[in-house]
């Protein structure tokens, strides 16, 4: 599938996802694990990230000793609210209304709900998609990718009116980022 022109309609609105909270050891940094849901004038919508594995909501001292994360931080947050389904919900969407899924890499608090969404593609770098598993974190690999489509993309890519991907390398091989133009529309009658 072509990313580019993908998405048909203008952003109206965008939220903050609340994934959880997470320490870093090496500098004691405390993260909020977020994502973000985009919704537009088409009456799309749109997923950025999926935060941790549901696991970590179920039983937060198992899943970071299966996946030995304590070997790099601490999980604060992360319970069943934190999903990406619960956070949803507080905006009135359900899983089937997510058109698009973007994944901006895949280390562990970015692709845990990657796969919950089959009926939606999933963007994503061509960089990221290369790899044989999405990087979780470390040695860690334990997912496979989800059997979706996929828009992959390479460089910066204007995927719809007011919504283009950038190539931003570095934290992973293939990390995008997005701007979002969400201009004031303003007519006299609204004022």
């Amino acid at each position: 599938m072509q990313a580019e022109g993908f998405v048909k309609g203008r952003p109206t609105e965008l939220a903050v996802l609340d994934y959880g909270l997470f320490k870093v050891h090496s500098n004691d940094r405390i993260i909020g694990i977020c994502g973000f849901a985009i919704r537009t004038d088409a009456g799309e919508v749109i997923l950025i990230d999926t935060g941790f594995p549901a696991k970590y909501a179920t039983d937060t001292s198992a899943a970071v000793q299966e996946d030995r994360l304590f070997e790099f931080g601490e999980v604060l947050i992360c319970g069943p609210d934190n999903l990406p389904q619960a956070q949803l919900a507080k905006l009135g969407i359900k899983p089937a209304d997510i058109t698009l899924q973007i994944c901006t890499h895949t280390h562990i608090d970015h692709v845990g709900g990657l796969g919950d969404f089959p009926a939606s593609p999933i963007l994503i770098s061509a960089a990221e998609r290369a790899l044989p598993r999405p990087l979780y974190w470390g040695a860690v690999q334990p997912l496979e990718w989800p059997d979706q489509d996929y828009l992959e993309v390479e460089g910066d890519v204007e995927v719809g009116p007011g919504i283009t991907v950038l190539a931003a390398p570095g934290h992973a091989p293939g990390q995008i980022a997005l701007m979002v133009d969400l201009s004031l529309r303003c007519s006299l009658a609204d004022q």
